[in-house]
This record gives C-alpha cells, sequence and structure tokens, in this order.
C-alpha cells in the first residue's frame, strides 16, 4: 500500500500526456504528461517565457509548469485513486461488504501492481456473480463479464481491479468501528449486510437458512442484526458444526477444517420477509421453462410468496 509506483505508459498516438476520467465524484482525475511537454516547458522557461506565457502555449496547466519549473519531474505526482460513496450508495457498500466477509476477498498482485476486489463461488453460483458484478458497476461505473472456472470446474473465480475499491473496503475490514457505520447506518444497510453474508456463506436446510463461519464472534454479530431486523434469536442457537481438524463435505468432496465451523440457522420464511430474497433460494426456483415441472414449480413460487406455504 505505502509503494512507489511508475505511471503506466503513455499512449503513442498523444503527444501531451492522456487523461484518465472515471465517474464525477468518484475517483479523482489524473493526468501524465509526456516527456516532451516536460522538456518544452523547461526550454521555454530559460528563454525567459513567464509561468503564464509557458500554460497559454503549451496547454500544461499552471500549477503543474510551476512545480516542473522548482525542479520535480511529471512522474514524481502522484494521485491516489479514492472511493467515497454517496448516502444512497451505503446499500449497496453494505451487500459487498458482507460478501467481503464470506466468499469474497482483497487481493494486491505485486507484480503487475493490480489491487483486486475478488470472490470464490462455486459453480452453480451464477446468479451470485452476476450480482456481486452488477454491485460493483453500479460503485463504480465500470464492470468485467469475465471470470475464470478452477479446481476442475467446481469452482467460479470472479475478480476486477480497483484500487479505490481496494483501500475502502481495506480500511472497513481492518477497524470495527467504521464496519458498524456502515453496517449500522440504518435498518436497510444491516439488512443489505445479512443478505450479502448469507448469499456467500449461507445455505438453505429444509425451511432453514444456516448461516455458518469459522469465526465466532463474527455469528454472534450477525446474530445481533438479525434481532435488531426483527428476529428473536439467543445465543444458545449458535452451534458447533465442526471441529478444528474434522472432515467436512461440501459439495460431495471432502475437506479438512483448519479452524471450527459454528453455525446458526433460521427460518426461510421469517428472513425472506425481515431481510430478503437471498440467492440461495432464488437458485432453488430456477428450473428450465421446458421441463414438465416448471409450471408446478412456478405455482408453488407464488404460494411461498403469498405466505400459504
Amino acid at each position: 500500500m505505502g509503494e512507489t509506483h511508475s505511471p503506466p505508459p503513455l499512449d503513442p498516438r498523444e503527444g501531451s500526456g492522456y487523461r484518465v476520467s472515471y465517474r464525477s465524484g468518484r475517483v479523482k482525475k489524473y493526468t501524465f504528461w509526456d516527456v516532451r511537454k516536460y522538456q518544452e516547458v523547461l526550454k521555454l522557461r530559460k528563454q525567459g517565457f513567464t509561468l503564464t506565457k509557458i500554460s497559454s502555449v503549451t496547454g500544461v496547466p499552471v500549477s503543474t509548469v510551476s512545480r516542473w519549473c522548482r525542479g520535480d519531474k511529471p512522474w514524481d505526482a502522484r494521485f491516489r485513486l479514492y472511493f467515497k460513496p454517496k448516502p444512497v450508495e451505503y446499500k449497496a457498500v453494505a451487500y459487498l461488504l458482507g460478501v467481503l466477509d464470506s466468499d469474497g476477498y482483497l487481493t494486491y498482485d505485486r507484480a503487475n501492481r493490480e489491487y483486486y476486489i475478488g470472490l470464490d463461488t462455486g459453480c452453480d453460483e451464477v446468479i451470485f456473480v452476476d450480482r456481486v458484478r452488477k454491485i460493483i458497476k453500479y460503485l463504480i461505473g465500470r464492470e468485467t463479464r469475465e471470470y475464470q472456472v478452477k479446481a476442475c470446474g467446481r469452482m467460479i473465480r470472479y475478480r476486477i481491479g480497483s484500487r479505490g475499491l481496494y483501500e475502502y473496503f481495506s480500511k472497513l475490514k481492518g477497524s470495527m468501528r467504521a464496519r458498524r457505520e456502515v453496517i449500522e447506518r440504518n435498518q436497510y444497510t444491516m439488512r443489505m449486510y445479512v443478505l450479502g453474508f448469507v448469499d456467500g456463506d449461507g445455505s438453505l436446510q429444509k425451511r432453514k437458512i444456516r448461516i455458518q463461519s469459522t469465526d465466532k464472534r463474527l455469528i454472534r454479530y450477525l446474530l445481533r442484526l438479525l434481532n435488531s431486523l426483527g428476529f428473536n434469536i439467543e445465543k444458545r442457537s449458535i452451534k458447533r458444526q465442526a471441529q478444528k481438524g474434522g472432515v467436512k463435505v461440501i459439495r460431495g468432496k471432502e475437506f479438512r477444517c483448519r479452524r471450527d465451523v459454528y453455525y446458526v440457522d433460521v427460518s426461510e420464511h421469517r428472513f425472506r420477509e425481515l431481510v430478503g430474497l437471498t440467492i440461495k433460494v432464488v437458485k432453488r426456483w430456477r428450473v428450465p421453462r421446458s421441463s414438465p415441472n416448471f409450471f408446478l414449480f412456478f405455482i408453488i413460487k407464488i404460494g411461498r410468496l403469498a405466505g400459504f406455504w
């Protein structure tokens, strides 16, 4: 994070540098100037031209001309890209934070000097990946539709480069106070955080939604959020699913647990009523239209939404 990075290569079609701009108010605009423009400014200054005259001739701002004439070079100024959400965007931020606390991750590629926010999930979670992709596009105004298939086709890896999101969410994950300011901002941000976490580390167990994690403190925090939203769940409802060193089966494959796994079960109907519609339920409802059971599943879906089942 504290390393000094060289600017990206200049566009050969541009003689005065190029400007990379993002959505207004989201990320700082920055410009890397061509060395030829820098040399032209120094040459005009030696000829006795004023800073204002040099700026009008070369097109370089007066402040930049002044800085160059004082000895700075065009690649000395590095503008850190930043991300600052608007009040209406905190719901999306809370959802993405819940995803990062479950299946998501933040990583820095030292070889390419790229900052990534990513998601590793099962191959049957394409709907989940699509929801995360739309959330990120809503926040920074760009997206990538490409994802990698890992682990012999059992896992999907989706990631997008964004230094602004990387630094912002790194700050949130490193400070519990900053996290709570975002999550507990209002009732909607609490719902979106819980929904993002369940989309990542939740599962369906008959008529129950199972929320699980290796961090018992995080499970207790989620329990407190659920109770704030209208649930009535006691702390003793938290149970241990697997012990450290034990074996857990995920999608038909056995994995050895490095830490204890804790979980809590909540009613699917109650969760849908107080929090929202999780991807786990949507995935179960997705039946091909060509299937003979499509009409039956459609009737059951409407009945569940109406509260008949």
